[in-house]
């Protein structure tokens, strides 16, 4: 069996100190993302019981920061746990790789990525030679054609009210629901009409509704900031209806 040369050797030991130093941190992530994860999972639970004393006692108390808030809706804590449980400690399976022998047997100069030391008085490679190009030949681009006439768009009209109800509307049930953008909490016979709307930013926006002003709170509605300014029509248990606007914050309706 032959001896194997300093170039082989070399290649041996980068190899050897790069597949322990990535698994050394393939550990560190997976501890990391797991504690993430567990936070992230506290975080949700906190959210949920402000969620519920805001309703419950007609408050309006920030749910969560805005760190976790961008967490969240970027779909994190789905994409950690799902990641972890597709993948364990080791499952890449090492092939044997045999080394072919190179330049000339000698080993290669330093290089500081291994965390070798480089020596300034080393001599420097050649340079690979220059090749030259052929002339390039710019011809000239033909006059840009004469630009459309502008066309005056019309403003864009909120969905008018009509008798109550909102033309094109859809019916958003309580106590919960989600639809088009648009999610409820309230008490059982309380529903939303209002027109969808499928496009345009989807920022999540928090209205605490209350209808006839002297009553508890009606319902929570989280709504696509798209939907602020349009108009929409509550129904309440006892038939009793309301119209108002996607508005932030506390609202409040009088009949």
């Amino acid at each position: 069996m032959l001896s194997r040369t300093a170039y082989q050797k070399q290649a041996d030991k980068r190899l050897k100190t790069a597949l322990k130093l990535r698994a050394r941190y393939d550990g560190r992530v997976r501890k990391y993302a797991t504690a993430l994860g567990a936070a992230l999972a506290g975080a949700a639970d906190a959210k949920a019981r402000v969620d519920r004393i805001n309703l419950l006692y007609g408050v309006d108390v920030s749910t969560e920061t805005l760190l976790v808030h961008d967490l969240r809706t970027a779909g994190l804590p789905g994409l950690l746990g799902t990641s972890l449980a597709a993948s364990t400690p080791g499952e890449e399976v090492q092939f044997f790789n045999a080394i072919v022998d190179g330049n000339g047997g000698a080993v290669l100069t330093s290089d500081v990525l291994f965390g070798e030391v480089v020596d300034p008085a080393a001599p420097v490679a050649d340079a690979p030679p220059v090749v030259v190009a052929p002339p390039v030949v710019i011809q000239q681009s033909p006059a840009p054609a004469e630009p459309a006439p502008l066309v005056d768009v019309p403003p864009v009209v909120p969905t008018p009210v009509v008798d109550g109800t909102v033309a094109g509307q859809v019916t958003l049930a309580g106590p919960n629901g989600t639809l088009a953008g648009v999610t409820i909490e309230s008490a059982p016979g309380v529903s939303l009409d209002f027109a969808p709307l499928y496009s345009g930013s989807s920022t999540p926006v928090d209205m605490y509704l209350f209808v006839f002003v002297e009553d508890p709170m009606t319902a929570k509605v989280t709504f696509a900031d798209r939907y602020a300014g349009q108009p929409f029509t509550v129904h309440l248990a006892d038939g009793r209806t309301a119209t108002g606007l996607f508005t932030e914050g506390s609202y409040g309706i009088d009949v």
